[in-house]
């Protein structure tokens, strides 16, 4: 075995002129490679403490240079790999360091921590089943490995695999008791599965080990508030307050737990604690308005948006958001004027023409919304919600060529926008071209295949023409699985049905269907309609003359109906 001394003693010096912080990767390298055993161990040596005094002068660049030369003295060293693959890491180019951190687990497969910067590093690319693949194989090789269990767990849990991530974290407890982290993250799968007694009992552990750990505090408020356990919320913010460790959104979560228990002047107290304590109190008290506006108090958070735009005059997003509570509070005219104030170089101001577009329609000022809408796709013209938008305004004025040439001018930018695919199907029913109905709804479902409404409408048509009931019916059912409070997509389930001849189903379903829409005339027609076929006559008689009262659209066919169950009527 032969040393280069000169050099040696070199590498020496350089250490004690830059201070034994520099001895720590030079022993660390030394125990690494217990002997020098050729010149190129020598010559990878000394480039690898070149590139350490480098690197404590903050000269990644030559630190690299030095690197490579190393890796390159000795090919066979993992650790030099490691090494190169961190310093890749610290100039933010991820792709090179994964490359050599696999590089080093190819020369070390037993070094694990090689394999978790490769996981992690994986995990940075967001190629999250290649990470849990290298998570796996250390467990492989050491099944009581902590790290790897705790980052194995939190990958599962950020890919929604939450049995697996609970698996991963009870392990980690029994291998680790104290591990606060642990119990934290088996609190939070609890909190997915809405688990909530689970949730608690597992922050309550957390926080046992670490009483300061201000994430389980806060999470286990959240889980008190979710099980409507206020009082105890209430003493885990006031505890955070005290720790002064959660800063002001501790505060603001207390403030609208005060609203929610009808506290509102204790709410109001805190706010006000909150403005006061702040550089910029405008952004207090748009968080405040929001939580105002989010429990219904309107004219506390037009209170708050106002001081907010008396600080900050030229802040659109304020003023859109005192808009929409006036819209809220159905103020429309107020709603209307701030509306009208965002102007077209800010971001909301197509979200502002289309909250616009609405307001005036419901004002009965359709023909201005048009305009209004037609302005703000000459300074958007790529935004397809306004063509929506403008073909709904079109559709309230019966005008459904106009609304159909809206649609299809938005399609010309977006051939796969689901929603102008699902309203040109819309319009063509009006327009009452069937085929181009069936046609567009079975689009907007290759799209969006769990599209309730583009379900419901497809099986509706269906069953209206009497063909594909089988289908039909197949459809709504899943409509209704996903939607299973609409009284619409009820009745169409109940109109396949009654249309297949089976008229006792058709029957439970459309009193269900009533229950939920009761003011709806087609529903209570054709409830009518089933009854009628049982020989029900008295009940179709009364739902007929419900119906009846509601407004129909056929009124002449519904009177029709009506003498006719008179005549079984004695």
């Amino acid at each position: 075995m032969t040393i280069n001394f000169k050099r040696f003693f070199l590498i020496i010096c350089c250490l004690l002129a830059f201070g034994l912080t520099a001895c720590a990767p030079f022993l660390h390298w030394y125990r690494a490679r217990a002997a020098l055993d050729d010149s190129s161990q020598s010559t990878a040596y000394y480039h690898y403490m070149m590139a350490q005094i480098h690197l404590t002068n903050r000269e990644s660049g030559s630190a690299l240079v030095h690197l490579k030369a190393a890796v390159e003295a000795d090919p066979r060293s993992s650790y030099l790999e490691t090494e190169l693959a961190r310093l890749f890491l610290r100039d933010n180019n991820v792709p090179e360091a994964l490359i050599h951190a696999r590089l080093a687990v190819v020369k070390n497969p037993d070094d694990a921590q090689g394999r978790l910067l490769v996981a992690s590093l994986l995990s940075a690319l967001k190629r999250n089943t290649e990470a849990v693949s290298e998570y796996e194989s250390i467990l492989a090789r050491q099944a009581d490995h902590e790290e790897a269990l705790l980052y194995l767990g939190t990958m599962y849990a950020e890919l929604g695999r939450f049995d697996e991530a609970e698996q991963a974290f009870k392990r980690l407890v029994q291998v680790r008791p104290g591990s606060y982290l642990a119990h934290y993250y088996l609190g939070r799968i609890a909190l997915e599965k809405k688990d909530y007694p689970s949730a608690e009992s597992s922050y309550r552990k957390a926080i046992e080990i670490n009483p300061e750990f201000s994430a389980a505090l806060s999470d286990l408020a959240t889980t008190y508030e979710l099980q409507q356990k206020y009082e105890s919320a209430e003493q885990v913010y006031k505890q955070l307050i005290l720790m002064n460790s959660a800063g002001q959104n501790t505060k603001v979560r207390l403030g609208r737990l005060y609203l929610q228990t009808k506290r509102p002047e204790m709410a109001k107290k805190i706010f006000e604690e909150i403005v006061a304590g702040v550089a910029r109190p405008e952004k207090a008290r748009i968080q405040i308005g929001l939580i105002y506006s989010e429990q219904k108090r309107y004219d506390e958070a037009i209170e708050e948006f106002r001081l907010a735009l008396a600080e900050s005059p030229d802040n659109d997003r304020v003023r859109f958001y005192l808009a929409a509570t006036y819209e809220e509070k159905k103020d429309y005219e107020r709603a209307v004027s701030e509306f009208l104030l965002i102007k077209p170089d800010s971001d909301l101001y197509v979200d502002a023409r289309l909250h616009l577009a609405y307001l005036l329609s419901e004002l009965g000022r359709t023909d201005q919304a048009v305009d209004l809408t037609r302005e703000a796709l000459s300074h958007a013209p790529d935004k397809p919600g306004l063509y929506v938008s403008l073909a709904a305004l079109y559709e309230s004025k019966e005008k459904y060529g106009e609304a159909k040439r809206a649609l299809e001018e938005g399609l010309k930018i977006d051939r796969k926008h689901v929603e102008l695919n699902f309203r040109l199907g819309v319009v063509l029913d009006k327009l009452n071209d069937k085929e181009g109905v069936i046609r567009q709804m079975k689009l907007v479902m290759q799209m969006d295949q769990d599209h309730y409404n583009a379900l419901n409408y497809l099986a509706y048509t269906w069953a209206e023409q009497g063909r594909e009931l089988e289908e039909a019916l197949k459809l709504a059912h899943k409509a209704l699985k996903l939607k299973p409070d609409s009284g619409a997509i009820t009745d169409t389930v109940a109109w396949c049905y009654y249309k297949l001849g089976d008229y006792v189903q058709a029957v439970k379903y459309l009193e269900l269907a009533r229950k939920l829409e009761e003011k709806d005339p087609t529903i209570t027609e054709h409830l009518g309609d089933a009854y009628a076929k049982l020989g029900q006559y008295a009940k179709a008689l009364e739902a007929y003359l419900k119906a009846r009262d509601l407004g129909p659209q056929n009124k002449t066919e519904l009177e029709a109906k009506i003498e006719e169950v008179r005549k079984h009527i004695k």
